[in-house]
């Protein structure tokens, strides 16, 4: 079965005159033997081309991935008290309000695995971008069944972070933190990690880099596919400990399989025979009482 990546690039900004979406990004389509189909960065009307809702397999929300930029993704790690994963969870939005500037109403709180006495790890991120984004991808008829944080997947753990560069920034991700840095702050954000192993994704830390970090990490370089860093990403994704931030309001519409539709036939069925089956007993209840009435008056009469 094939399924389409996606990395949006930029929000999704609707454009008068119903031209559709401003919107930036990269697309691969991979089968389950790893290979690829295709892959490029288009734009809003390239992407209607690609994803063809004529597809059986992109009926399947689980068939769609798509990776949000990490600067629009606030990772946070929140103590939250509570007895049990209901009273944590519905106290999620008080302990995660101090970590953002706005209205935390305005915030959308993707969550990790609740455990009491544990630390819930959060993704939070705007209400708008989100519904832009959605918004967008219904208007092609795209369902995507993931929204995944790009830094997410990218290996991490106790002591290990990942540097992914491109062009001249570089994303930062740890099992809790992540951040996108010029290349001249990229040391100074190391350091600000215990590191002893850091994965260096597309390009290499400089030997005055090296040089420049506080601990002495093993630095293991990680060289991409022809299809770039998406390809990567794609690959990632089954090891990874992610946040699915298609959380509460925003779950995808699943569509009804097969057997489904015909045990929901089944069933109208059965409950259309007790209907008339209630009518006929309703019936036959008034008609007994009224010959009962009838033959009383007789007897009366009599």
């Amino acid at each position: 079965m094939s399924r389409l990546f996606l990395r949006v690039l930029s929000e999704a900004n609707l454009l008068p005159d119903d031209e559709g979406y401003d919107l930036t990004v990269e697309w691969l389509i991979k089968e389950d033997d790893g290979s690829v189909r295709g892959s490029g960065t288009t734009d809003y009307r390239g992407l209607s081309d690609i994803a063809d809702p004529n597809l059986d397999w992109l009926a399947n929300p689980d068939n769609t991935v798509v990776y949000l930029p990490s600067q629009f993704v606030l990772m946070v790690s929140c103590q939250v008290p509570g007895r049990n994963t209901t009273q944590i969870r519905r106290a999620l939005a008080f302990a995660a309000e101090e970590f953002v500037a706005s209205d935390i109403e305005l915030m959308h709180i993707a969550h990790g695995e609740i455990k009491p006495g544990t630390a819930v790890l959060c993704n939070i991120i705007s209400h708008s971008v989100m519904e832009n984004w959605l918004a967008c991808f219904k208007s092609l008829q795209v369902n995507p069944g993931l929204f995944v944080s790009e830094s997410a997947v990218l290996p991490n753990g106790p002591g290990v972070a990942s540097v992914l560069f491109e062009n001249d920034t570089a994303l930062v991700a740890s099992s809790n933190q992540a951040a996108v840095v010029d290349r001249s702050n990229l040391t100074f954000a190391l350091n600000t990690l215990e590191l002893s192993e850091i994965y260096a994704i597309n390009g290499e830390l400089s030997e005055i880099e090296r040089g420049q970090l506080d601990t002495n990490p093993t630095v293991e370089n990680v060289d991409l596919s022809p299809a770039g860093v998406l390809d990567y990403l794609a690959d990632q994704l089954s090891s990874a400990n992610y946040i699915n931030l298609l959380q509460e309001r925003y779950r995808p519409v699943r569509p009804k399989s097969k057997s489904t539709g015909r045990w929901q036939n089944v069933g109208g069925l059965a409950a259309l025979w007790l209907l008339i089956a209630l009518v006929g007993l309703i019936a036959q209840g008034w008609w007994s009482n009224s010959q009962a009435d009838r033959l009383e008056a007789q007897i009366r009469f009599l």
